[in-house]
């Protein structure tokens, strides 16, 4: 919305406003400007569209519904056909019956480990270039709640003031039964399409959103912060000894001594009930997640 207050009506500019629908293909054009009179913003005229910018508009409303329709479509991790190197695999326990033992599948994996998850980034990225192949000379891009392309280098774009209109701007991946044997984990990302590279490739960043992410049924924020209690997990528990196995990767302390905790006493068969104790995992200084298990796991050998 323009407000007069914040501009003086001497000079100020003309600006040509574009309504578009993007269920009929409907376009209105007005001119727009500093009415004296009415000491406001008005519309001082209609404004007849050309067929270049009729064309461009239509583009870019083709654009959106084909970006809405492939946002709305489920993706699940294993949709994105991963070729996972070898160092990501998980080591002797590969052959047991927890998800993911083979090679990283489910939403806690790439939640735990931010090299996997830039790897996940890159076959995301390959995904979104896939579905933009139509319009790959179009110059597509959809940021900040406004979404445009490029005809004949020039530029079309919409702004949507409300929310609830927004273009679709997220990704919900999808992930498998998790390590409790219970199906609803997704990963959600934000994502900003800023065009598309001379290679073809799309330009795109990719933002977990922890509040709206899934994982072991719980939002990220409270499965990473301590407030989850794996005892009862020895998949969960193998996974998190396993990021410790990664040689460089990081370190499991205890936070109520402080030492080292080798990674082999977070292995192995629930524990009597007992008191719990927090576990926090540091990778370069710096602590990424914490976690609850029994006491007897953290003592110092």
């Amino acid at each position: 919305a323009l407000d007069p207050w914040d501009m003086p009506e001497c000079g100020a500019p003309l600006r040509q406003v574009v309504i578009g629908n993007h269920d009929t293909y409907q376009l209105f054009a007005y001119l727009v400007g500093w009415d004296q009179d009415a000491w406001e913003y008005a519309i001082l005229q209609n404004v007849n569209l050309d067929s270049d910018q009729i064309e461009g508009y239509e583009l870019l409303i083709d654009f959106r519904l084909h970006w809405e329709d492939f946002l709305s479509q489920p993706i699940s991790i294993a949709d994105l056909d991963m070729d996972v190197p070898a160092h990501y695999q998980l080591g002797a326990w590969r052959d047991s019956d927890c998800p993911g033992t083979a090679e990283p599948e489910t939403a806690l994996d790439y939640a735990l480990d931010p090299s996997l998850e830039t790897l996940l980034k890159v076959y995301m990225r390959d995904h979104v270039t896939q579905n933009l192949e139509d319009f790959q000379e179009s110059e597509p891009w959809v940021a900040g709640g406004t979404i445009g392309v490029v005809l004949r280098r020039i530029p079309f774009s919409f702004n949507w003031a409300a929310p609830s209109n927004d273009p679709k701007s997220a990704i919900e991946l999808i992930g498998p039964e998790n390590e409790y044997g219970v199906s609803g984990d997704f990963l959600f990302y934000h994502v900003n399409l800023s065009g598309v590279s001379h290679a073809g490739e799309a330009i795109v960043s990719f933002e977990r959103n922890d509040h709206k992410s899934i994982v072991l049924g719980v939002p990220p924020d409270d499965l990473l912060s301590g407030n989850v209690n794996v005892e009862d997990n020895p998949c969960v528990r193998d996974k998190l000894a396993n990021r410790a196995d990664q040689e460089g990767d990081g370190e499991w302390r205890s936070r109520t001594g402080g030492h080292t905790i080798d990674q082999s006493q977070l292995r192995g068969p629930e524990r009597p009930p007992g008191p719990m104790c927090y576990v926090d995992f540091y990778q370069g200084g710096r602590l990424l997640y914490s976690f609850r298990v029994d006491c007897g796991r953290t003592d110092e050998e």
